[in-house]
């Protein structure tokens, strides 16, 4: 089910995950589905403009349409080492996401 958005200004892709659950006995279970949006770029001639915060927004919005019901997380890892990595947390929990470790 993978998904991308690619324009001029960057990209964003996504995919479905299913978690690893135990049970207490350690038997495996079927643990959370969701979707994680694992990259967002936008080039650097497009940023402060609001690419980054259009990308998501797009996503999200196609994330809803065809995942009906699922939670939607996302893998806060800078790109680059000017992009703190609580600064860009704060940013898409602002959408509403939850953000998760690569």
């Amino acid at each position: 089910m993978e998904k991308i958005i690619e324009t001029e200004a960057g990209y964003i892709d996504w995919d479905l995950f299913t978690d690893e659950a135990y049970d207490s006995e350690g038997n495996e279970i079927e643990g959370e589905t969701y979707v994680k949006i694992e990259n967002l770029f936008v080039n650097p001639d497009f940023r402060g403009n609001g690419c980054a915060r259009a990308l998501l927004t797009l996503a999200i919005a196609s994330i809803h349409n065809s995942c009906t019901g699922l939670t939607v997380k996302i893998v806060a890892e800078p790109k680059e080492d000017s992009v703190e990595v609580e600064k860009l947390a704060s940013f898409y929990e602002s959408f509403g996401l939850e953000v998760v470790s690569v």
